[in-house]
């Protein structure tokens, strides 16, 4: 409990920091300020002397220091300020946008972890033989090609040669249905979910190559332990450590993913949200993107650490002894 304790703590900092951009951001923007908090429609039927008033009381004319603790009173109260290009509350907006990009992420890790760990401790176990030099090959590719190109490639394979799949949207006209989101979410899934899984394939199987060297696998081999055990028990537990790093740090480029992903296959959520916000140069829901992609990533980080406590308790109670 301590050390979640400590890692929660640790957090604080980072998403302040991660406020403390996304304000400087917002306040060096070209310019009214004003019209990124307030709609459009409201900032025409006010008279200048009640928008000098309104910038004084949301901190707009003062001191940054003083305007970014402004700044964070709404935020905590769920206030981003209206989009210049819609007029809508910017929460709103996101709150929207985050459900459609994790419908699309939350496939996405789950093709990942299940094709990528096994597939690498595979590679492991058969090291140097057909199947690995298969499996590192099939791996390297997907880390080559770039994103846009598998998406294109696959949108052309299975929803245009073979039609089995749409091309893009989240539903189809008359068909909202659960299958019918499903197979919308097919194709953007494979593609994110390829790339994660071809990065934890090949730092899964370097691990597990190297667990299997260690002193204590060749004792535990020589005692006649089972090989089942020998590689689910031993070897894997030791070498998810490694991996959980990657996987982590994965998480960021997953999300930068998905901006290409969701543009290519016109997926209306978090990625392409963020093009139209910098296309349409909206400070206000450029704000809201930094915030949401800042606090994901710092999230990650946590559920990261938690993780690590849990494969390996060294890390827990050597955290809980400082």
């Amino acid at each position: 409990m301590r050390y979640v304790v400590r890692r929660l703590l640790a957090a604080i900092p980072v998403l302040i920091g991660v406020t403390l951009v996304s304000y400087l951001a917002l306040s060096f923007a070209p310019g009214d300020k004003l019209s990124a908090v307030v709609s459009q429609e409201a900032l025409l039927q006010m008279t200048e002397p009640q928008k000098a008033a309104l910038r004084h009381s949301l901190g707009l004319d003062q001191s940054l220091w003083k305007g970014y603790l402004h700044f964070l009173q709404r935020l905590v109260h769920g206030d981003l300020g209206f989009s210049l290009s819609s007029g809508r509350p910017i929460a709103s907006e996101l709150t929207e946008r985050i459900g459609v990009t994790l419908q699309l992420v939350g496939p996405s890790l789950v093709i990942g972890l299940v094709v990528g760990i096994p597939l690498g401790v595979v590679a492991a176990v058969r090291a140097d033989g057909l199947i690995d030099r298969i499996i590192t090959s099939a791996s390297t590719l997907l880390i080559v090609v770039p994103g846009f190109v598998l998406c294109l490639l696959l949108i052309d394979l299975f929803a245009v040669q073979l039609r089995w799949l749409p091309a893009s949207g989240l539903s189809s006209l008359g068909a909202e249905s659960l299958n019918d989101r499903i197979r919308h979410l097919i194709l953007p899934s494979a593609v994110l979910g390829a790339a994660l899984a071809a990065t934890l394939m090949r730092y899964t199987r370097s691990s597990v190559i190297e667990v299997l060297a260690s002193p204590y696998i060749i004792t535990a081999r020589a005692k006649g332990i089972r090989t089942r055990r020998l590689y689910g028990v031993h070897a894997l537990r030791n070498a998810l450590v490694p991996v959980i790093t990657v996987f982590g740090l994965s998480l960021p480029i997953l999300l930068a993913g998905a901006i290409i992903t969701e543009t290519v296959f016109g997926i209306p959520g978090m990625g392409s949200y963020a093009v139209d916000a910098a296309t349409r140069r909206d400070p206000g829901a450029m704000m809201g993107v930094i915030l949401v992609i800042g606090g994901g990533v710092v999230g990650a980080n946590l559920l990261t650490d938690l993780i690590y406590s849990v494969v390996d308790p060294r890390i827990r109670l050597g955290g809980a002894g400082t």
